[in-house]
Order: C-alpha cells, then sequence, then structure tokens
C-alpha cells in the first residue's frame, strides 16, 4: 500500500461537499499527498466541520528511537 493520494478538488469545492467552514488564511497545498506532508482534514470543533490543513499520516519513529513506555502498565522500581 503506497499511502498517495491525490487532491483533484478545490479547497473550495471540498468545504462545500463536507459542508465545512474553510481555514481564514489560504492553505498552499500539494496535489499529491503523502505521508509527511500536509493535506486537508475535516474536524468537528464546537459542533461544526472544519477544513483544515494537518500533516497526513501516522507519526514516524527513526532508528535509534525507542518506544516510549506507558507509565500505568510499569511495575515500580
Amino acid at each position: 500500500m503506497c499511502n498517495l493520494y491525490t487532491v483533484r478538488k478545490s479547497r473550495d469545492e471540498v468545504a462545500r461537499h463536507f459542508r465545512a467552514r474553510k481555514p481564514a488564511v489560504d492553505v498552499n497545498l500539494p496535489d499529491d499527498i503523502l505521508p509527511g506532508t500536509p493535506g486537508l482534514v475535516v474536524r468537528e470543533a464546537d459542533g461544526e466541520r472544519v477544513l483544515q490543513s494537518m500533516v497526513w499520516g501516522f507519526p514516524m519513529r527513526f532508528q535509534g528511537q525507542g518506544r516510549s513506555r506507558n507509565p500505568s502498565t510499569t511495575s515500580p522500581t
């Protein structure tokens, strides 16, 4: 699976389709959305849908970076 998405609609068309409020600032987004690049996301805030630019994909863990421990599952020493 590639996780490559292509945006074929304008920001206005996406906002209208999802009945979402557009951001006040015009966002310059690439046509091809890859993990780690910004993409459009519709989220809910204060009872209304909002179109927002967010980094697309799951957070990446780099080599040498350990897993964080969950304090609720760690036994006291």
